[in-house]
């Protein structure tokens, strides 16, 4: 995806594909700075395996709290993203 399409995804919840669509994020966009994204909350990480969705944290169970802080201090290509959409969260 293009910087400026991902920027009007800044702040909210969204669910992002990424690698041809076999790596979903969800979570909330930070910042989208010279090409790069970065995620202030990591929700989930789901690796699509034969047309399903694998939760990452269920398979790492307590050691996902580690990968979430090392996922948001990293900083994503924008090119890697395939596509974006808002989640909506009920209350």
């Amino acid at each position: 995806m293009k910087q400026d399409d991902l920027m009007q995804f800044i702040g909210v919840p969204i669910e992002v594909a990424i690698m041809d669509s076999s790596i979903v994020l969800k979570g909330i966009l930070e910042a989208v700075n010279n090409e790069f994204a970065k995620f202030s909350e990591i929700e989930e990480l789901y690796v699509l395996v034969h047309g399903r969705r694998l939760s990452i944290k269920l398979m790492l169970s307590g050691s996902f709290i580690d990968l979430e802080a090392l996922l948001k201090n990293l900083q994503f290509p924008c090119s890697i993203f395939d596509g974006c959409r808002k989640l909506i969260r009920s209350a």
